[in-house]
């Protein structure tokens, strides 16, 4: 993809309000972003195939009111997060994976958890 070599982004990434977007894949040399990742009102989007190697996000992650998305787990070398995990109105995506996700990095190193109302 178009993103494959990009290894850090200085501000935020906004994937949102993209009407068409059925699945993300790619950013797979991301290692940091050092504000806040945005994955939101994606109304098609099923599956997050991305961000395999990110390990830190300055800010927060937000993944939320994506209709029909319902697997998040290629995210798993998180490390750090210096924000809010935010995962919630994602009716389809099973609990379990937002909180598989907060396992991984570890509640410690998150500033704050969110996780309500998904599948």
């Amino acid at each position: 993809t178009g993103f494959s070599s990009l290894v850090s982004v200085g501000n935020l990434i906004y994937l949102r309000y993209n009407n068409q977007l059925e699945s993300i894949n790619g950013f797979d040399s991301l290692l940091s972003v050092s504000h806040d990742l945005y994955i939101q009102l994606n109304p098609l989007l099923l599956t997050v195939n991305a961000f395999a190697n990110l390990e830190s996000i300055g800010g927060g992650l937000y993944i939320v009111y994506n209709d029909v998305l319902n697997d998040i787990t290629a995210i798993q070398s998180l490390q750090s997060i210096g924000g809010t995990m935010g995962i919630y109105y994602n009716p389809n995506l099973p609990t379990q994976q937002a909180f598989d996700l907060r396992d991984i990095i570890g509640a410690s190193n998150i500033g704050s958890v969110e996780i309500n109302d998904n599948g």
